[in-house]
């Protein structure tokens, strides 16, 4: 009974592994948005892609269940809103609920300036967390 229960914490374990990988491939094997550049590196080497586009860079992504989520560093913050439509519009037809924050450049790790929420429901909900 117990090398039963082992057995199957580690299938569970692989396919959560497995499920990430697909979802980390879909994401950075998606076509880039009009107006966003590429600095991937080549296909060995880490830690993939950095997105940016004028004034932004996206620095990290995540997805799962049909959710993105993106965190921005801008120099541009009062922009969130359109930093977050110009990402999200073009894979909103793969995702149900799309999250962009957006950090002042070099001050991720804390609060955010803003939030942008995308549902297929609500369309676009932005939160100012700090002043412009």
């Amino acid at each position: 009974m117990r090398r039963g229960i082992i057995a199957l914490v580690w299938f569970s374990a692989a396919l959560a592994v497995v499920g990430l990988w697909i979802a980390a491939r879909d994401l950075t094997d998606r076509p880039l948005p009009a107006g966003v550049t590429s600095t991937r590196a080549p296909a060995r080497q880490a830690p993939g892609p950095a997105l940016s586009g004028d004034g932004w860079t996206i620095v990290r992504q995540t997805s799962a269940h049909y959710m993105l989520v993106l965190e921005v560093e801008s120099e541009r913050v009062a922009e969130a809103d359109r930093i977050a439509r110009q990402l999200t519009e073009p894979v909103k037809d793969r995702y149900t609920e799309v999250m962009v924050y957006v950090y002042r450049r070099g001050q991720r790790g804390g609060l955010p300036a803003a939030r942008v929420q995308w549902t297929h429901r609500g369309g676009y909900e932005v939160t100012e967390y700090a002043p412009h």
